[in-house]
């Protein structure tokens, strides 16, 4: 009689064979199978917005035209915290071998103006520059400035531009708004 274990997977699989009546005794016979070699592509990953927190987007894993399962693969990423271009690998297991890597962007996040801030007056002649910008609100640490500190005012105005620069500016976007000045 031949009994086979364990010869479906890629591991140490076993043959059993035994003699039957007027023959006796068994024989078993270890042997390896080993996985098949292939190479998995990763789909493409679309941009993703800084949050603050390491960022896992999920991914599709094909070998060929045929989707991997999840189980047939463990996934890595690396640099997917801040802004800039992250990376993901995964590396086959059990029935397979080989590996795939792939990148995608994490785009600057831009912050939230809540409250806009409120310009002093200025006399007839002074710069933005003269007049302080007091009172804004965000919802990331930064400052309002005038975005051309420079230019003098006219009488009539609708205001100005006044840029707000987060602290992080690694991460967020500078963000610009209009300010009224008298």
């Amino acid at each position: 009689t031949v009994k086979y274990e364990k010869n479906v997977n890629a591991e140490t699989a076993k043959i059993s064979v035994c003699g039957i009546n007027p023959y006796s005794g068994c024989k078993n016979v270890e042997f390896e199978i080993a996985p098949i070699s292939i190479n998995p592509a990763i789909s493409a990953i679309e941009n993703m917005t800084y949050t603050g927190v390491a960022l896992t987007p999920s991914i599709t894993v094909y070998n060929g035209g045929s989707l991997l399962e999840v189980s047939n693969y463990t996934v890595e990423y690396a640099n997917n915290l801040n802004a800039g271009t992250a990376s993901v690998t995964v590396n086959m297991n059990g029935n397979y071998v080989g590996s795939a890597a792939a990148i995608f962007t994490i785009e600057k996040a831009t912050p939230v103006i809540s409250q806009n801030p409120k310009a002093r007056d200025v006399l007839i002649g002074e710069a933005l520059a003269s007049s302080d910008l007091s009172g804004g609100i965000s919802d990331v640490e930064g400052s309002f400035a005038w975005k051309k500190p420079e230019m003098i005012p006219v009488l009539e105005n609708e205001g100005y531009a006044v840029e707000f620069i987060p602290t992080d500016a690694n991460n967020y976007n500078s963000v610009e708004i209009v300010v009224p000045i008298k």
